[in-house]
């Protein structure tokens, strides 16, 4: 009789166990399931959990993994988590793919665009979306239902130049030489090994959430607190000279002057970190400035490898 009851609380015991356990989030390590990016990235919305994917259309394992991150997108991705796919620049193909992305973006196409894209391209064998501009422009222009004349005029647009131009540096901050790479707040690198990588995003975003910003009742208050300055005490704008270090870097000079030519962008492979005078701040650049700073950088590796 004892040794029944035994068995019995044994039994429950283990029960009990077994289920607290598989109540218990999956725990991933640091250096096996995700890296730590030495030197963070701008948030794409301040106070806002994201997840930003880089891509190429001409990458494969791109193509296998989209499927999964709609899904994921769709079915467990909070609402108030952001997702940003962007386009990895490097060579002649990655680059023109890359304006395809932000050209398709701007005239209103998305996640079922980039599907169709990467099918074209992997599954029916249409290469010549990885170059030929007169084929990719007919492309864009059935899928957005416009004219291809539409679609000249966005991907000479000052916007999709200025994307392109951000994406690269922000891959170049995170040091990304191969794609899909997926990185969780701006900081978190996850390993992908396969394409079983949300439970890794869903714990980063719920292991490290983005520091909330300042309430709007904040805000205003600052703001009232500014306005009920006696006016003689504000400086005229003509003698607030603003610091120069804290310029945008190739910013254009005052008309008077000369514009200075843009420093040209490293290779992929020997990424730097943003400067603390440009991070997080809007470049206001001039097409021609924008065109320069396309330079193409040949990756070493272009895809990683998924199993």
């Amino acid at each position: 009789m004892k040794r029944r009851a035994f068995l019995s609380t044994l039994t429950l015991s283990a029960t009990l166990w077994v289920a607290q356990a598989s109540a218990q989030p999956l725990l991933y390590n640091e250096g096996v399931d995700y890296t730590v990016l030495p030197t963070p990235l701008p948030l794409q919305k301040a106070g806002q959990n994201e997840v930003i994917e880089f891509f190429s259309y001409a990458c494969p394992h791109c193509a296998g993994i989209e499927p999964h991150i709609i899904k994921w997108s769709e079915t467990k991705k909070p609402a108030d988590v952001g997702l940003y796919q962007l386009p990895a620049l490097g060579g002649d193909m990655w680059t023109f793919t890359g304006r395809a992305k932000f050209t398709a973006q701007k005239l209103g196409l998305s996640h079922t665009f980039d599907q169709q894209y990467f099918t074209a391209i992997h599954k029916d064998g249409k290469r010549r979306l990885l170059g030929d501009k007169d084929y990719t422009f007919d492309f864009i222009a059935k899928a957005a239902k416009v004219d291809v004349s539409e679609v000249e005029k966005a991907w000479n647009s000052l916007q999709v130049k200025s994307n392109m131009v951000k994406s690269n540096q922000l891959a170049q901050q995170a040091k990304i030489n191969a794609v899909p790479a997926i990185i969780v707040n701006g900081k978190y690198l996850v390993k992908i090994n396969s394409y079983d990588f949300s439970s890794v995003v869903d714990y980063l975003l719920a292991k490290h959430p983005v520091a909330p910003v300042k309430s709007e009742v904040a805000a205003e208050n600052s703001a009232d607190k500014v306005a009920e300055k006696p006016a003689e005490t504000t400086e005229p704008a003509e003698k607030a000279a603003p610091k120069r270090e804290e310029k945008p870097q190739n910013q254009p000079e005052e008309k008077t002057e000369k514009t200075a030519a843009p420093t040209k962008q490293p290779e992929k492979t020997e990424a730097t970190p943003a400067s603390e005078a440009t991070k997080g701040k809007t470049q206001v650049l001039t097409p021609e400035e924008v065109e320069k700073m396309l330079v193409p950088a040949t990756p070493a590796d272009n895809t990683a490898k998924t199993n």
